[in-house]
């Protein structure tokens, strides 16, 4: 990757941290694991539970504009949405430390149509142990977590991913 995908903008709300414990025991352990519940706003105020999404296939991925690799994975998150919501999957983009107006004008700037929620951080991002931008991952129809890709998914794993909890959920 290009060196100015790495420079960026830090909200007001972030503050430079000289250690930071990574829970990695935890974090590596939570694929397999019911995915934990959150309810957010999305860009338009409207309420979004993930519980509600139980059966279908759900990416969530976090994710910030200031971030280059998040913003290098959102064309392909935009892609599997168009491709296979008729199939199941939802794709929630939920963005860290921004404002609506903010994500709403990169989104349309960016014709993303991908549900965009707001407020991620720091309650959800706890839960999901989220230790970088972006974190994606993909939970099941059951409503478990069948992936999780930190720093970016590698687009051939995330498909694959996304493949196998569709299929194995009986819909290909």
């Amino acid at each position: 990757m290009a060196e100015a995908q790495f420079g960026f903008d830090p909200p007001g709300s972030a503050r430079e941290a000289a250690h930071v414990a990574v829970p990695t025991v935890q974090a590596n352990g939570i694929v397999g694991a019911s995915a934990p519940d959150f309810t957010l706003q999305d860009t338009n105020g409207r309420t979004v539970r993930l519980s509600d999404l139980h059966g279908k296939v759900v990416i969530v991925d976090f994710w910030a504009t200031w971030c280059g690799p998040c913003r290098a994975l959102m064309p392909r998150l935009e892609q599997l949405h168009r491709r296979l919501r008729d199939k199941g999957l939802v794709v929630l983009g939920l963005d860290v430390g921004e404002d609506a107006a903010k994500v709403t004008a990169f989104a349309n700037q960016q014709k993303y149509t991908f549900t965009l929620l707001m407020d991620a951080e720091p309650d959800v991002t706890a839960k999901y142990f989220v230790e970088a931008y972006p974190t994606t991952f993909v939970i099941d129809r059951a409503g478990r977590i069948a992936y999780r890709a930190l720093g970016g998914a590698a687009e051939d794993k995330l498909e694959a991913a996304v493949q196998a909890a569709l299929e194995r959920s009986g819909t290909k």
